[in-house]
């Protein structure tokens, strides 16, 4: 697949920058620094379309708007909530995907062997403002990473708010996300970090 890379330096009022600090990595532009809701779930189509993977796996599944954004594109949907009620309450919207309860550190690994081709993977279970739900650790990007790497297939992972990985507060820094990846493609795009071989 060839991608157009354009790259341009970070800026932004993130609290990082406002301390003064160097961030380590660059961020891709078309424009715009941002993604909107429906421009993240456009750009998860974009890949779906992109590879033809029929499967999706979330973590995070908040109030379900993106199992509602991906349904009809992807043959299997799964997702993963910490929080019981918000899980509940997808459980019972969406009883056509797989809809699980838990920590996504430790469910995730129970979810990969059950695929048998490769997934596009959106991953944000780190804790937000508001009703949003937590398991052990405030984000439990590395244990996710470690267990999708490890995994046979050659996955697509999608990362939200790629801002918050700095090295503070819990979240590993871009550097070590880029290191958990190995040989595959590490890139920013509108607060996504994507990850994938370049071979898909």
């Amino acid at each position: 697949m060839m991608l157009k890379i354009v790259m341009a330096p970070l800026r932004g009022a993130h609290r990082a920058l406002r301390a003064g600090r160097r961030l380590g990595y660059l961020i891709e532009t078309q424009g715009h620094m941002m993604f909107t809701e429906r421009e993240k779930r456009d750009h998860i189509l974009w890949w779906a379309d992109a590879t033809g993977y029929d499967v999706f796996v979330e973590t995070g599944t908040y109030t379900g708007a993106t199992i509602a954004a991906v349904s009809g594109h992807f043959r299997t949907v799964y997702s993963i909530e910490a929080d019981r009620d918000l899980w509940a309450g997808a459980a019972g919207r969406f009883p056509h995907a797989h809809v699980l309860h838990g920590d996504s550190a430790v469910v995730l690994p129970e979810v990969l062997p059950r695929l048998s081709e490769p997934a596009v993977f959106w991953l944000d279970a780190h804790c937000s403002r508001g009703i949003t739900g937590i398991g052990a650790k405030e984000t439990p990007i590395e244990e996710e990473l470690r267990a999708i790497f490890a995994h046979p297939c050659n996955h697509v992972v999608l990362i939200d708010d790629a801002r918050l990985f700095i090295g503070m507060d819990g979240y590993p820094s871009f550097r070590r996300i880029k290191k958990l990846a190995g040989g595959r493609s590490v890139r920013v795009l509108g607060d996504v970090i994507r990850i994938y071989r370049d071979d898909i």
